[in-house]
C-alpha cells in the first residue's frame, strides 16, 4: 500500500480515481488546487503525487517544480489533455517521472504507479539476497554462507551496479565507465566478473552474473 497525493480540480474525475485507487489499497488524499497541495507536502510525506497540469492557483508543473527544489522524493505523475512531444519534455523537465494523457484507463494509471513504485523500492533498497550471497550496500561488505568475501572497491562498485539494476544488460563499456576513474579498461571488465564469479558463485547453482552473448552483463536470478 501506497500513500498518494491527488491534486485534481475535476471533482467528478478526482472521485473516480481516488475510488479506484483505494480499492487498489493505495491511501488516498484529495485535494483540488496547487496552493493546498503544496501546504499538504510540506506537512506531509507521500509515495506518489498525481498532478493535473492544469490547476487553480499553482499549476501542476510549477507545485512540481516547487517540490523538487526543497529535495521532495516521491514519484511524480503529471496528468492532462496535452500531449505533444514538446508538452512531454516540460513536464520531465520540471522534475516529473511520468506523464498520463486525458482520457486514460484507470487500470493503466495503477499499471504505471506499481511499476514506478517497485523500482523505487529496489533503488532504496540495502541488502540483497542471492543464494547464499548477501550484499549490503551501507556497510559495503559481501557474506557468502555466512563468511566475509573480501572485494577490491571497484568490483564492489561493479557488483552494486548490477544489483540494483538486476533487469538491465549493461555493455562492457558502460560498467567500466559507471564505476569510476581507475576503473580497468573495458577488455578488463570479464576479468573483474570472472574474479566475482569465483568468489560469490556455488557449484550447484547458476551464476550470479548472467553473460548476455553479444551484448554484456545483468544479474543472474536463476538456481
Amino acid at each position: 500500500m501506497s500513500k498518494i497525493l491527488l491534486v485534481e480540480d475535476e471533482m467528478d474525475l478526482a472521485r473516480l480515481i481516488s475510488g479506484w485507487l483505494t480499492r487498489k489499497r493505495h491511501l488516498v488524499e484529495v485535494v483540488h488546487d496547487g496552493e493546498t497541495a503544496w501546504e499538504q507536502l510540506r506537512s506531509s510525506n507521500f509515495d506518489v503525487l498525481l498532478l493535473d497540469w492544469m490547476l487553480p492557483q499553482m499549476n501542476g508543473l510549477e507545485l512540481c517544480r516547487k517540490y523538487r527544489e526543497v529535495g521532495g522524493s516521491a514519484i511524480v505523475f503529471i496528468i492532462t489533455a496535452k500531449d505533444t512531444i514538446a508538452e512531454k519534455d516540460v513536464c520531465f523537465s520540471a522534475g516529473a517521472d511520468d506523464y498520463l494523457t486525458k482520457p486514460f484507463a484507470l487500470e493503466e494509471l495503477t499499471l504505471r504507479i506499481n511499476a514506478r513504485l517497485r523500482r523505487t523500492e529496489t533503488i532504496n533498497q540495502k541488502i540483497f539476497q542471492i543464494h547464499d550471497v548477501t550484499i549490503n550496500l551501507e556497510s559495503h561488505t559481501v557474506r557468502k554462507a555466512g563468511l566475509d568475501v573480501s572485494l577490491m572497491p571497484t568490483e564492489f562498485r561493479l557488483l552494486q551496479l548490477l544489483i540494483k539494476q538486476p533487469s538491465r544488460v549493461f555493455t562492457a563499456a558502460e560498467l567500466t565507465a559507471a564505476i569510476g576513474r581507475g576503473s580497468p579498461r573495458s577488455t578488463a571488465i570479464r576479468g573483474q566478473i570472472a574474479h566475482l564469479r569465483k568468489h560469490l558463485d556455488s557449484p550447484d547453482k547458476s551464476s550470479i552474473i548472467t553473460t548476455v552473448y553479444g551484448v554484456g552483463y545483468k544479474m543472474g536470478a536463476g538456481d
